[in-house]
């Protein structure tokens, strides 16, 4: 056997023996005990008595040479020098050993130690006194002699015996899961180019073979790339100039990326994780292939295989093959190609997303998407004073048929078998996974086509909110599940056997369910069961009631909700349906209901006006017209190849304050100067620049005081020379190259040219009288003359940037260069415009609209293909056409859009789907919950927890 394969053995002795799991109480107990033994045994023969007087209340010193215990880096430090003379103990060394490695403080003061030794011995007592805590003398290395050398080396040899057995059992009590051979936690196992040690100003080669220890910081050079392989079996390939070290916790291993990317391929961990920490996200996996780029601007998590939690501002994202996170809104996204281009492994990993893209779109040929519903008996059955509407599809035969044609392409492929037991884990959460679908089918097969959950107090009485009588102590929403039941006795059938397998599993020794108290309860009468009971709840206010009957079937935690919509099934009024709330998710079903959440803004809002809080902050709210919302609604309808969102925001009365600055949809003119390759623009209709400028006034009349001062110093009028000469209409966005520097281009329209620039001139006239009075350089306006236009530049001397711009056609056109004025100017001449083009329409939606209010158009593809060609790590040889096997992440264009009516603004957008398609990305999403289950029981730490193990 070779001498790396042992290693790998022993590793893995060693991770099965230290994970076994133990009392944490009987571990800090014996940590405790062995430190503390091993720290006051270790002293010299002088210290004994000064630790016996310490146990009898009369510790006579507190330097740790010859105190009872070492209770901090004050106290490693203070014994450095008598280590370097070799005065310590054999156990007094072995601590100061041990803690030095660990600990980045101690290590450097002991480097330092050494070098002013090595230079001046003399200056060893003198070193002493700078490092000890206390300040007072240590005793002289006469008064720590023993008597005799026979009884002192006894005393050595037990000593070490004591101390070797006391340091097993500390470093085991200490870790509690594996640090993987002492110190340990990884070995280097291939670079090319060069790999190095840091540790404070001191750096140094580290070689193939060489182990990488717990804190130890390990970076490699530029073009280097370096394989370093974890004693949990994770790989971890380091990119160039990428900088990382690792630690270990109770919950799992850590690598803390200061800087740079990596791939890791992460070893199988439940019920553990591995974490890869930066100083802006927290990257939890138990196992699969992933890759992270940290840098000045942010980071970027990019999913290979597997699934992937990431923790970002104390919100999570779970990414699945193909997805891509990004931390910051200025770092856009790119190709997950690009991310792992550099690797060894990419075409392995790239035929991985091939594989998965392939089968993803031969599942969504085979399995249709679930149907628009244009009306529903269910809306009506809704309790009074729902608040929250959700209507599903009942996707459970989709599911089935997706899991079956998946398992029939893992027959055929060991990348995706490796794909799929890499999502869910181990064997038994496959099976429990195979038994969930078949669940569902069982179950969904005799429902109707949706599933609708609404929520709210049970009634509009004041004590249905949260009293004790009525709703068991619960307060605010209390949710129901309601769907229609096409065959009622083989569902009821189904269900009475689910529930008792639920209840039996719950009741098991082990869990947390109550003996007695079963998870689920079948009532047949829900309003003789609530009088039952006294109470509209169970005991404990953890049961869920469930009702089958007149081909409804019904689930709430509360009896009285289920009673009243038993009720209502049986033909009692419903003041719901005379609501708003109702008409506006009537009109939703009109439209063409697919995935629908509504929410009553309305009831919601007024919970909190009123409360007389802040008076102040409702006064100002009134006069934005916050508490004019009325009602919320947001319909996700699926088409070939992607999805269509709307949302609707409405208003109880006519738009006013913030939410009236949207104008009505107009013609968009300012289009006419993008070209039809332009990657992004953002353009948007508001009401008269004046107006908002009169109505934010008045919100704040210290802005307006404020303004009007500032009007008085410098001699102009904000309202009349800036915003009066501007239109309503706004356009910015990306069009042409973007290095050296962006192409960028402002478009905005003008009724009064003339007055505009002589704002600017005096604007620009009086900045500069300041910028004189201060001694910098100034701002300098120009204009030029040229094919009858006047091309007017403003350049700044200290920061070398420039604008240029003209007035055209009743538009304000600037840009970073003239040359891109001209060009926007023959474009439009030409009628080769973005508001010419096919692709733009075709993005919007089927509606009565010729125009919008506001949209947002990106087709950044072409820009991040092209960016491809010229970053290093591309593959040799790699051609311009996007990588088939993400095309799903960027098939761009795409568009975002917004219509402001009278008393709503409905948005819309259209997107395009991912690598795993609609089917398999709903099946892979209810995987995740069950994986979840087991997975994250515990909450993850925050990155900040993790730097602090």
């Amino acid at each position: 056997m070779s001498r790396n394969e042992h290693n790998d053995e022993l590793d893995r002795a060693v991770a099965a023996v230290t994970g076994e799991p133990i009392d944490r109480a009987i571990i800090a107990s014996a940590a405790a005990r062995v430190w503390e033994r091993l720290s006051r045994a270790g002293a010299p023969a002088g210290a004994q008595g000064g630790a016996q007087a310490e146990e009898r209340g009369n510790a006579p010193a507190s330097h740790p040479a010859a105190g009872a215990g070492l209770r901090g880096c004050a106290d490693f430090q203070s014994m450095i020098p008598a280590y370097l003379r070799g005065e310590l103990t054999p156990a007094r060394a072995m601590l100061i050993e041990d803690h030095t490695r660990g600990c980045v403080p101690c290590r450097r003061a002991l480097r330092q130690a050494r070098e002013a030794l090595g230079r001046d011995p003399a200056r060893s007592d003198q070193l002493r006194f700078s490092l000890s805590s206390g300040g007072a003398p240590a005793p002289s290395v006469q008064s720590r002699r023993m008597s005799s050398l026979a009884p002192r080396m006894r005393w050595a040899a037990a000593a070490a015996l004591a101390a070797a057995l006391g340091a097993g059992v500390l470093w085991l009590a200490q870790q509690v899961l594996p640090t993987l051979g002492g110190a340990r936690m990884a070995r280097v196992e291939r670079i090319e180019g060069s790999l190095y040690q840091v540790s404070g100003e001191s750096s140094f080669p580290i070689g193939a073979g060489d182990a990488v220890a717990r804190g130890e910081e390990i970076r490699t050079a530029k073009d280097s790339r370096a394989l370093v392989r974890m004693t949990d079996g994770s790989l971890i390939e380091m990119s160039g100039r990428t900088d990382l070290s690792l630690a270990a916790g109770r919950k799992g291993n850590t690598i803390r990326l200061q800087r740079g990317q990596v791939i890791v391929q992460a070893a199988k961990q439940r019920p553990r994780h591995l974490y890869v920490a930066t100083d802006d996200c927290l990257v939890a996996v138990t196992g699969t292939i992933f890759a992270v780029n940290h840098g000045t601007k942010g980071s970027r998590v990019s999913v290979v295989g597997g699934e992937v939690r990431v923790t970002q501002s104390q919100r999570d994202t779970i990414l699945h093959p193909g997805g891509q996170l990004t931390t910051r809104a200025n770092l856009a996204r790119v190709p997950v190609r690009q991310e792992i281009a550099w690797s060894g492994d990419a075409t392995r990993y790239q035929g991985l997303l091939a594989e998965l893209t392939a089968a993803a779109q031969a599942i969504d040929q085979q399995v249709p998407a679930p149907g628009l519903r244009g009306s529903t008996r269910l809306l009506d059955l809704v309790p009074a004073g729902t608040t929250i509407y959700v209507a599903l599809p009942n996707i459970a035969s989709s599911l089935g048929e997706t899991h079956r044609l998946l398992d029939q392409r893992i027959a055929a492929s060991d990348v995706l078998r490796q794909w799929w037991s890499d999502a869910l884990g181990t064997s038994a959460n496959q099976e429990r996974f195979r038994d969930l679908i078949r669940q569902i089918g069982d179950l969904g097969k005799n429902l109707g086509d949706e599933l609708v959950i609404a929520a709210g107090p049970v009634s509009d009485s004041s004590d249905s909110a949260g009293s004790p009588g009525t709703s068991g102590g619960h307060s605010g929403a209390l949710p129901v599940l309601l769907a229609e039941v096409t065959r009622e006795a083989a569902f009821r059938a189904t269900l009475e056997q689910e529930v008792a397998a639920i209840n039996l599993r719950r009741q098991a020794p082990g869990t947390a369910g109550a003996p007695g108290q079963p998870l689920l309860r079948i009532v047949d009468d829900p309003s003789v069961a609530a009088a039952g009971t006294g109470s509209g709840n169970g005991a404990d206010g953890r049961q869920v009631f469930l009702w089958v009957g007149h081909g409804l079937f019904a689930a709430s935690p509360s009896l009285e909700q289920l009673a009243q919509v038993a009720k209502l099934r049986a033909g009692a009024a419903n003041p719901f349906v005379a609501s708003r709330f109702h008409d506006r998710i009537a009109q939703a079903y009109a439209d063409g209901a697919g995935w629908l959440f509504s929410a009553d803004l309305a009831r919601l809002v007024a919970a909190r006006r009123g409360s007389g809080q802040n008076a102040e902050h409702e006064k100002i709210a009134e006069q934005l017209g916050i508490y004019d919302l009325d009602n919320f609604i947001v319909n996700y309808r699926e088409e070939q190849g992607g999805g269509e969102t709307r949302a609707a925001l409405t208003f109880d009365q006519p738009r006013r304050g913030i939410s009236s600055w949207l104008a009505a949809p107009g013609p968009m003119g300012s289009l006419q100067f993008f070209s039809p390759d332009a990657n992004l623009v953002a353009a948007f209709v508001v009401k008269s620049p004046v107006t908002l400028l009169d109505q934010l006034l008045n919100v704040s009349p210290q802005l307006a005081a404020e303004l009007a001062k500032a009007e008085t110093e410098h001699g102009f009028n904000l309202r009349d020379d800036l915003a009066a000469p501007l239109g309503g209409e706004v356009a910015l966005g990306i069009d042409g190259p973007l290095l050296p520097s962006p192409s960028w281009r402002l478009v905005v329209e003008v009724y009064d040219p003339v007055r505009l620039q002589q704002t600017f001139a005096r604007a620009v006239a009086q900045a500069n009288q300041e910028l004189r009075a201060a001694g910098r350089p100034q701002l300098e306006l120009r204009e030029e003359r040229s094919g009858g236009r006047t091309y007017y530049s403003l350049l700044g001397a200290q920061t070398g940037q420039e604008i240029h711009y003209l007035f055209e056609g009743g538009y304000l056109l600037a840009a970073p260069a003239k040359a891109l004025l001209d060009q926007a100017l023959q474009q439009r001449a030409s009628g080769t415009t973005l508001a010419g083009v096919a692709k733009l329409r075709d993005l919007l939606g089927r509606d009565g609209q010729i125009n919008v209010s506001a949209l947002f158009y990106q087709n950044v593809a072409p820009v991040i293909s092209s960016m491809g060609q010229v970053l290093p790590g591309r593959p040799a040889g790699a051609g311009a056409a996007p990588d088939s096997a993400l095309g799903g992440l960027l098939k761009g264009p795409s568009l975002f859009y917004a219509y402001a009516e009278e008393s709503r603004i409905v948005f819309a957008g259209r997107s395009e789907l991912g690598p795993l398609g609609r089917n398999l990305a709903m099946l892979t999403g209810f995987g995740a919950i069950l994986g979840h289950i087991e997975q994250h029981r515990d909450a993850s730490p925050a990155p900040a927890q993790v730097e602090a193990r």
